[in-house]
């Protein structure tokens, strides 16, 4: 090959490495940064079915607010939007004490899950209705769809958290990832630290009785 044909070749490959890159950056830069701790209470849900019976637990559920619409936000760059949230280092998500949800991870408005990730379009057509409603400060409420589970004893091996007996202070972070290679997620960005006080959580729990 000639030194110019080597040049061709070398920018072809560098605007094809580039354009997904430069894509993959502008998403990372269109992450909300303003998302915030709103309130938090208990509910006792329904978490399983034995035979005909439903299994009911109660869960902590999560609301937030941000500026950022999230559904037209994940539906423009097609992304999936879940939630991590664990016990707080410093203020920050600590992966060794991450909480235990009831279903999947993903926020949602007052029109439902805010998510636009699917395997298949046809069975599950993606929500086109953007976020809201907007409160006179122009944030809209959304909550976690994943319900924390108050205490975690799965596995032995992992972080064991008693929040009725044991409340903390709690991190919650938001990330949306393309599904560009079958099942698997590449993370697209992730958000600011929600954090979830203590009090917070000491007050939900003592309204729900169950102290």
């Amino acid at each position: 090959m000639t030194r110019g044909g080597l040049i061709t070749a070398g920018v072809a490959l560098a605007i094809l490495v580039g354009v997904p890159l430069g894509r993959w950056e502008w998403i990372r830069i269109q992450a909300p940064h303003d998302l915030a701790f709103d309130s938090v209470e208990v509910r006792r849900m329904a978490v399983a079915r034995d035979g005909k019976h439903e299994i009911f637990d109660n869960m902590l559920v999560v609301n937030f607010r941000s500026h950022t619409d999230l559904q037209t936000l994940a539906r423009k760059y097609g992304l999936h939007l879940h939630v991590t949230a664990s016990a707080c280092n410093d203020n920050h998500m600590d992966p060794k004490r991450e909480l235990f949800f009831h279903w999947k991870g993903s926020p949602a408005d007052d029109y439902g899950e805010v998510d636009v990730w699917s395997y298949d379009e046809a069975a599950n057509a993606y929500r086109t209705r953007p976020s809201g409603r907007r409160d006179a400060s122009g944030t809209i409420r959304y909550r976690f769809v994943s319900y924390i589970r108050l205490t975690g004893t799965i596995l032995p091996e992992l972080y064991h958290y008693d929040l009725i007996e044991t409340p903390v202070q709690l991190c919650a972070i938001l990330e949306g990832s393309n599904d560009l290679l079958g099942e698997v997620y590449l993370r697209a960005f992730t958000t600011n630290v929600i954090i979830i006080p203590k009090q917070s959580v000491v007050d939900a729990v003592s309204r729900a009785h169950l102290q």
